[in-house]
């Protein structure tokens, strides 16, 4: 039985080979990004929470006083509009920091606030 699924494989290989090569491959980042200078509030998580959504980003966010620390896996395009969307969140002083560093890939189901 083996033998004949082994052949079976081998047959249709050139087949699977086109089904595989005209499908669209999808490039699918991970950031890791820390946004300083930031006015803390509860807000800041809520509204990033909605926009990596709306974009279809996976990942979590978590504030401290300190800083906005991001997690977030997606479509190439997509995470440059998410991170073009956290440059608008208010700041204590004339400008944010942002620190975005490409990471493994961790498959995160859905996008979460901690």
């Amino acid at each position: 039985m083996s033998i004949y699924c082994l052949c079976v494989f081998f047959a249709t290989a050139p087949y699977l080979q086109y089904i595989w090569s005209s499908i669209p491959v999808l490039m699918v980042k991970h950031f890791h990004v820390t946004i300083r200078n930031h006015v803390a509030s509860s807000g800041n998580r809520f509204r990033i929470y909605l926009t990596a959504r709306q974009l279809n980003i996976k990942g979590f966010v978590a504030e401290n006083p300190e800083e906005i620390t991001i997690e977030a896996e997606g479509e190439q395009d997509n995470l440059n509009k998410f991170i073009q969307s956290c440059q608008n969140i208010p700041c204590n002083k004339t400008s944010l920091e942002i620190n975005i560093n490409e990471k493994r890939r961790m498959f995160y189901d859905e996008f979460f606030i901690m």
